[in-house]
């Protein structure tokens, strides 16, 4: 099946440009320029300083690698993925859309993806399926087939045949759909449902891994992360409460 979206492409480049603009303007990055994610603008909370943030950050991932958080990347590789974590703060690694980037070895935990909200709601989720597709092969999901239908009629997707809507003609339409318990309309809308999708392959595979959202300052992430490290992440200090990890059922409830 294929897309038919009837998204008008001026008011694609004028939303491009607010969240760019809204980026710049709330980021503590860009008091001055904007620059690459760092103690300031990364995911690390005020109380901690210089070398105790790299402490309780180094402590953070000592736990996080017992819980088997790095299993999915070259064991040797490891001890510097977790000294780039440390020094820079970003403890997810940068998402996969830069994993040709050899220098930065945090692309290799092969856990945080984009996942730009927007995105996922204008007939991307056959893509985004695309890109975390070895990760969830790797927890014993199959995945034989992938369809889609979007545009004014609304947003199913298919996967393996079963029948998935993002979101529907109605909700599409609705005027109201941004003051209704789901804020931020159909781009949430759309996130949720994807992100409730996902879970659910994991759980019939019966895979602990389950895929969250996160704040990354600028398009928003996903992460997978099996309940005990969702568990140590949100009860860290040593993370902002914008950037850590919110399961599905807390953003939509």
């Amino acid at each position: 099946m294929g897309k038919a979206s009837d998204f008008n492409p001026l008011n694609r480049v004028a939303s491009v440009l607010a969240r760019y603009i809204k980026r710049v303007l709330t980021n503590p990055a860009t008091e001055a320029t904007y620059s690459q994610p760092s103690w300031s603008s990364a995911q690390i909370i005020g109380p901690h300083k210089g070398q105790v943030v790299m402490d309780v950050i180094g402590k953070l991932l000592d736990q996080l690698e017992q819980l088997g958080y790095y299993k999915y990347m070259e064991t040797e590789l490891v001890a510097e993925a977790k000294a780039q974590a440390t020094e820079s703060g970003y403890i997810y690694g940068d998402t996969v859309y830069k994993y040709t980037d050899e220098e930065n070895i945090a692309t290799l935990v092969k856990r945080a993806y984009d996942a730009d909200a927007e995105d996922l709601a204008e007939c991307g989720m056959e893509k985004f399926l695309t890109i975390i597709r070895p990760f969830l092969e790797a927890q014993g999901v199959e995945i034989s087939s992938v369809e889609e239908e979007c545009g004014e009629n609304g947003y199913t997707t298919w996967v393996n045949g079963t029948e998935y809507v993002m979101y529907s003609a109605r909700e599409l339409r609705s005027e109201n759909l941004r003051r209704s318990r789901v804020p931020g309309g159909i781009w949430a809308l759309t996130t949720y449902r994807s992100f409730a999708m996902i879970n659910g392959l994991l759980e019939t595979a019966g895979s602990d891994e389950r895929i969250y959202m996160y704040d990354d300052g600028a398009q928003g992430g996903a992460v997978f992360l099996t309940p005990e490290m969702y568990k140590l992440i949100r009860e860290s200090t040593a993370i902002s409460e914008r950037t850590k990890p919110k399961a599905v059922d807390e953003e939509s409830g």
